[in-house]
């Protein structure tokens, strides 16, 4: 069996990025979700065996449900 990894790092979901103005912070927040779901998209596409994140996936620990389901998705 051949062991595949995708490697990534500091996905950081759920960042308020407040000290954007306008828009814009909602556009990244919503940008880091797009590369998580192309990121999957990837993974099997690679037919990898694990998608290693190194780093912190989550901004907080006390990550909003609304979040954690997206990230779930």
């Amino acid at each position: 069996m051949t062991l595949r990894l995708l490697h990534t790092a500091d996905w950081q979901l759920g960042k308020p990025l407040a000290n954007i103005p306008g828009d814009a912070g909602a556009l990244l927040r919503e940008a880091r979700f797009a590369t998580v779901r192309r990121i999957a998209a990837l993974a099997a596409e690679r037919q990898v065996t694990a998608v290693l994140v190194a780093g912190d996936v989550f901004d907080a620990n006390d990550v909003s449900d609304a979040t954690l389901h997206k990230a779930m998705q």
